[in-house]
């Protein structure tokens, strides 16, 4: 099963020097050499370096650096039965680098063959968004999204520089590289308002409909007094004009709201 952790730098051992991303892919290299020859310790010592030294990256990784880090992890998942770890990693390189392919050190009837290509078959689920303060690097590449169930490298960039580096295996994400507001899109709040505004300019356009009748029945009435019936005229004619102009209104903003679709 995929562990829903995040592995940051300042839970990491403390870094003795920097380390290049070169570095980093020479110890993918390393361990991808050790699983196919089954050389089962010098695949756990590079394993163990790529995980302990990635968050002490100097500087990003480039797409093609950040496949090779799942790849990896991908193998080492493979290794401790997790077959869900092992597909998600698989993933996650191929979508970093799609020209990514198993080498020749991997013998051509190794199982997890398999399993890289179920990897490639397999859908993804949809992105989520963010909404970094600053350039957030997501494998390699400056993008505000990160795909549940699939591991990703994380690189916060502050001032032009690398701040800090970690591996994001699901569950809570960084303060630096936040959930985006899951509120309606603008389309969806400007839809919304033409559409309050449309019902209550019609509503109001009643409103002022049945004043302007009610004042010209009371004036047509035989009963009404005659001290009333300069008021109501003045009403009706009112009531009538208004209701007229909130006609148009009431059109425009229906128009401008189906222009919207």
């Amino acid at each position: 099963m995929l562990l829903e952790v995040l592995i940051p730098a300042a839970f990491a051992a403390p870094c003795a020097s920097p380390v290049q991303p070169a570095a980093l892919q020479e110890h993918a290299t390393a361990a991808q050499h050790a699983f196919g020859s089954m050389d089962g310790g010098t695949f756990k010592l590079s394993t163990d370096a790529l995980r302990s030294e990635l968050p002490c990256a100097v500087s990003s990784l480039s797409p093609k650096q950040a496949a090779q880090v799942h790849l990896t992890l991908g193998l080492a998942a493979f290794l401790d039965g997790d077959e869900a770890g092992t597909v998600s990693s698989f993933q996650a390189a191929q979508a970093a680098d799609p020209e990514l392919e198993l080498g020749a050190w991997l013998p051509e009837t190794h199982p997890v063959r398999l399993d890289w290509r179920f990897a490639a078959r397999l859908e993804s689920a949809p992105p989520l968004q963010l909404a970094p303060p600053e350039p957030l690097i997501v494998d390699g590449r400056i993008q505000e999204q990160v795909v549940p169930g699939q591991p990703a490298v994380l690189q916060q960039m502050q001032a032009g520089a690398l701040e800090e580096t970690l591996l994001w295996q699901g569950g809570a994400l960084p303060d630096w590289a936040p959930l985006a507001d899951p509120g309606l899109s603008p389309e969806i709040k400007r839809r919304l308002v033409l559409g309050a505004g449309t019902l209550a300019l019609a509503g109001g356009t009643s409103a002022l409909l049945l004043t302007s009748a009610s004042a010209h029945s009371r004036y047509t009435d035989p009963d009404t007094p005659y001290e009333d019936l300069e008021a109501l005229e003045r009403r009706a004619n009112l009531a009538g004009g208004a209701a007229i102009g909130a006609a148009v209104l009431t059109t425009g903003v229906g128009l401008t709201l189906a222009g919207t679709w």
